[in-house]
């Protein structure tokens, strides 16, 4: 009968089979264990944790750069991230491997080119004291969500004369900005103020030759934008004077 049925259904034997088919589910999902997967459905793998790694911190790097060069054991840029990725994995318990600025800078320093400004730009002096305003300027900027508002208060702001290291600092952080996003390209031209402003070309000449062909890839990207606006070339010119004055010197 149904009242029958009911009890069956609700009996203590009934009970101890539903446990032992939870537990065998629960057996199955552990000995196959799912791939994490992000919100919008796809799978996060160490290859594409590397990819990640790539495009955060080597903005600047192709193709030759990552998979073709090659350090001292014969290794890619992207064979070493995995590597070590997979390596700090194993001892971490979160299992995020996470690796500094120095980790990075090296890897830039063995697989950069020859002529690749980053690389070019390493600081003559690397003992020199960087001011407290720049390190929490660049922190902010090198959050997985940048906050670059405390650079553009620094370099519209500040008026001393930074040394070698700050300035090299500056411009690294700089060529990594996209002047195709509009909001970054407004921070290069702050980056090209304070250049300006500070006459950045007599006091550096060798680190501004460096900087130049960023310099005018930045100042092309504005007046891309100018003319998109139908602004005369002539105000063009006149707006930004000082700013092109850093091509010629």
């Amino acid at each position: 009968s149904h009242r029958a049925q009911h009890r069956s259904v609700g009996s203590p034997a009934f009970g101890r089979r539903r446990i032992m088919v939870k537990r065998a589910n629960s057996l199955a999902s552990t000995n196959h264990p799912r791939k994490k997967q992000t919100p919008k459905g796809r799978l996060i793998t160490p290859e594409s944790i590397v990819q990640l790694k790539i495009r955060d911190n080597f903005r600047n790097f192709g193709p030759e750069e990552t998979d073709c060069r090659l350090d001292s054991q014969g290794r890619t840029l992207r064979q070493v991230l995995l590597a070590d990725y997979l390596e700090a994995r194993k001892s971490d318990a979160k299992g995020c491997g996470s690796f500094g600025t120095h980790y990075y800078d090296r890897l830039r320093s063995i697989f950069a080119k020859v002529d690749e400004p980053f690389a070019a730009l390493e600081p003559p002096d690397s003992t020199l004291t960087v001011s407290p305003q720049i390190v929490q300027a660049m922190v902010s900027a090198q959050k997985q969500k940048p906050d670059r508002q405390p650079f553009v208060h620094y370099l519209s702001t500040f008026s001393e004369a930074p040394n070698s290291m700050e300035v090299c600092g500056v411009l690294r952080w700089a060529l990594g900005l996209r002047t195709g996003c509009l909001k970054q390209l407004a921070v290069a031209l702050e980056v090209l103020r304070w250049l300006a402003r500070l006459q950045m070309t007599d006091m550096y000449p060798q680190q501004m030759n460096v900087a130049r062909p960023w310099i005018d890839s930045v100042l092309v990207a504005v007046l891309q934008k100018s003319r998109s606006q139908k602004t005369p070339d002539k105000t063009y010119i006149d707006l930004h004077r000082p700013l092109l004055a850093l091509l010629l010197q």
